[in-house]
């Protein structure tokens, strides 16, 4: 079974690197919790799911495993900017072996 070491760019994980197994995965995001006055009228919500797909990125003979969160991104030109802001970063590069 092939493991995935990744960035996840978008939703809760933002950011963050995670280890994988499949090409896809989904995240469930606590649901928020509203106090009031009243303990027995707490409101909260249900868990919100997000899907994450991997793929590569190569740059100048380097690569490196992205997760992507499923509609955080308008488009591919919004979605690439998000990739790109998140993979030049210091600990990154160290990952992808350029440092």
């Amino acid at each position: 079974m092939s493991t995935y070491d990744v960035l996840c760019v978008g939703g809760p994980l933002d950011g963050h690197w995670k280890v994988v197994y499949e090409r896809s995965f989904e995240v469930a995001e606590p649901p928020k919790i509203a106090f009031t006055a009243d303990v027995t009228a707490a409101v909260d919500e249900p868990f919100t799911k997000h899907r994450y797909f991997v793929d590569q990125v190569a740059m100048m003979d380097f690569r490196l495993w992205v997760a992507v969160c499923e509609g955080q991104f308008r488009g591919s030109l919004e979605r690439n900017k998000a990739i790109l802001r998140a993979i030049l970063q210091r600990d990154v590069a160290a990952k992808m072996g350029a440092l």
